[in-house]
């Protein structure tokens, strides 16, 4: 446990420092919305640090700062990049880049077949998750009582509507 500990604080530390130029950084390349690139006089992207700040203090409250609900919240944000990253490839070598890419080699096996093999466990080991155990509330004997639709509602609006909402208002910036 206190490695898990020593680990995690680790990592918040150091996504602390690049996270907020992370963020100016994709609204720069037009990911996100441009208003995400205005800079303090000092130079210092405020609205991306108050935004790493929401969230880094948001996302322990929704779990409740519990130690173990946090580390399995970190984890599946893992098996998102699990996901996300061979179905990239997948892309790159149909050739559906919508931006000019180096040229490589193209290899069915390691472009195609390894990265489906890959989502294909992913998708397994989420289906046989104990999603009750980490939505739910639980008393001292351990039983699951209720539902925290905190943390449920947290895990809804980071991975489906702030993407939906970034990516609506970077179009619309886009288009003017």
């Amino acid at each position: 446990m206190v490695g898990a500990f020593v680990s995690m604080f680790g990592i918040n530390v150091a996504s602390s420092f690049n996270a907020p130029r992370v963020l100016e950084a994709m609204a720069r390349k037009g990911q996100m919305s441009k208003a995400l690139t205005k800079r303090t006089k000092n130079n210092f992207p405020i609205r991306t640090f108050f935004i790493s700040v929401a969230l880094a203090v948001l996302i322990p409250m929704a779990f409740e700062y519990n130690m173990v609900n946090l580390i399995t919240l970190s984890a599946m944000v893992r098996f998102l990049g699990f996901i996300v990253v061979p179905i990239a490839v997948i892309q790159f070598y149909r050739g559906k880049a919508k931006e000019d890419v180096l040229n490589a080699d193209k290899n069915v096996l390691t472009d195609v077949v390894v990265p489906i093999l890959s989502i294909v466990i992913v998708v397994f080991l989420l289906i046989e998750y104990n999603w009750k155990a980490q939505f739910g509330v639980a008393n001292s004997a351990g039983q699951i009582v209720g539902v925290n639709w905190y943390a449920i509602a947290m895990m809804i609006f980071g991975f489906l509507i702030l993407p939906l909402i970034m990516a609506w208002i970077s179009r619309r910036e886009r288009k003017n």
